[in-house]
């Protein structure tokens, strides 16, 4: 499995405590991030556990 470093900037009209809120729970951040991130797998619990994520591209 190849390994890709991705930065994504998206402006939301949410507030920060939400957001961090958001990402700080590990899974599920393929809801905020829908156009690029098909879905996320947590592996692990805690400080260490890691994010697969399956993008929406490349096609």
């Amino acid at each position: 499995m190849k390994d890709y470093k991705v930065q994504v900037r998206h402006q939301v009209n949410v507030p920060s405590e939400l957001i961090w809120k958001t990402i700080s729970a590990i899974g599920g951040i393929d809801v905020w991030f829908s156009q690029i991130i098909k879905s996320c797998e947590v592996i692990g619990e805690g400080a260490g556990a890691k994010r697969i994520f399956n993008t929406c591209w490349p096609n």
